[in-house]
């Protein structure tokens, strides 16, 4: 993509800043670069809203400190880190570029470009902020989704496009990675896990397809997926298949090791504690599920007998699951129904007349049944 003279000054100068973790200035000067392209063509630049939204979340990431970012630039604590963390609380997997001393060259340039549209701009902003309502600024969190969403929709369908060429396939390919990378991270940041998983896996599944399995893009690709899995609750699977994505950043960063030469026992021992936790983690939820499972069977697919043969040997009662539940229903004693006899009114005074009566009835009609 070719841009006018003064976009691509703007996009060098923001991408010096944000090499050099200046990224108040990355952001503001590769937001002026997105406002510039779509005043010049009409049109939004997904490479251009990917270095803006990128610029943003290290931005929030910087000011809250959140995610293990780092410290303000020009900021020093005097303490040495063993283990230096990305934005995501991933390890670093390649040792960080030296800083460069153009900060102050870089904050100028930046100055000069802004004071130029300052003075172009005027005060016309003044009188249309009067009299609007007051609304909550966004976080630069959810400035940088909305920035980094709109360029993943342009690849997206320029890659739907027909008649692209293989080359241009690959590049738009490649530059999807690093935007589903950016998303994944802003909802890890947010603990939105389970879109968390489905950008990184898609980030590992594009990065798998153009980088080789021992370079830093696949171990830091496959540690974060890592990340997302774990904390994802909705599928119990994801604390295994956690597991499974780490055991792939260790095996990457030990063949890139092998075949560099150069070791890393730091950060090889630091992953595979991790890894240690993480089966110790996938243990724990496997067993759980082993006896949920266990329980849902028996309520849902045995009969009525089966489930109180579970409930009962569960509770210790009545010996080994296997004894036959004891049916006590033979031990009921049922009374025959007396037969009906019609009432008769018995007397005070003629209680013994009454009853002499009855008892010869009694017997006649016993020696008619015995006829």
């Amino acid at each position: 993509m070719t841009y006018s003279a003064e976009i691509e000054q703007l996009v060098a100068l923001g991408s010096k800043a944000y090499a050099l973790k200046h990224y108040e200035s990355a952001t503001e000067t590769l937001g002026q670069a997105c406002e510039k392209y779509s005043d010049e063509t009409g049109k939004e630049d997904g490479h251009l809203l990917f270095l803006y939204g990128r610029a943003l979340f290290q931005a929030g990431v910087s000011s809250s400190n959140v995610l293990g970012g780092g410290e303000n630039p020009g900021e020093t604590t005097g303490e040495e880190v063993e283990v230096p963390v990305k934005s995501s609380g991933a390890f670093q997997f390649e040792e960080a570029p030296e800083e460069v001393e153009e900060v102050e060259e870089v904050e100028e340039e930046v100055s000069e470009s802004k004071g130029k549209e300052k003075a172009e701009e005027g005060d016309a902003g003044e009188a249309e902020e009067e009299g609007e309502d007051e609304e909550a600024p966004q976080t630069d969190f959810e400035v940088a989704w909305e920035v980094t969403d709109l360029a993943r929709k342009l690849f997206e369908d320029e890659l739907a496009e027909e008649g692209v060429s293989a080359e241009r396939i690959t590049e738009i390919e490649k530059q999807l990675a690093e935007v589903y990378d950016i998303l994944g991270e802003i909802s890890l940041e947010s603990e939105n896990f389970n879109q968390a998983v489905v950008d990184l896996g898609r980030s590992v599944e594009l990065k798998d397809k153009h980088n080789e399995f021992q370079s830093t893009v696949m171990s830091e690709a496959h540690y974060k997926y890592s990340l997302a899995l774990e904390f994802c609750p909705e599928d119990s699977a994801n604390k295994q298949k956690a597991v499974d994505q780490m055991i792939l950043a260790i095996d990457s960063v030990k063949k890139r090791i092998a075949m560099t030469g150069e070791k890393d026992d730091d950060l090889v021992s630091d992953l595979e504690i991790r890894l240690k936790d993480l089966k110790a983690i996938a243990k724990g939820q496997a067993d759980f599920d082993a006896k949920k499972q266990a329980v849902m069977e028996g309520i849902l697919g045995n009969s009525s007998d089966d489930v109180v043969k579970n409930i009962m040997a569960a509770a210790g009662v009545g010996g080994s699951g296997e004894k036959q539940v004891n049916d006590l229903s033979g031990l009921a004693v049922r009374k025959k129904a007396p037969k009906r006899v019609a009432p008769v009114a018995v007397e005070d005074e003629q209680s013994g007349e009454k009853k002499a009566k009855v008892e010869e009835k009694a017997a006649e009609e016993t020696e008619e049944k015995k006829e």
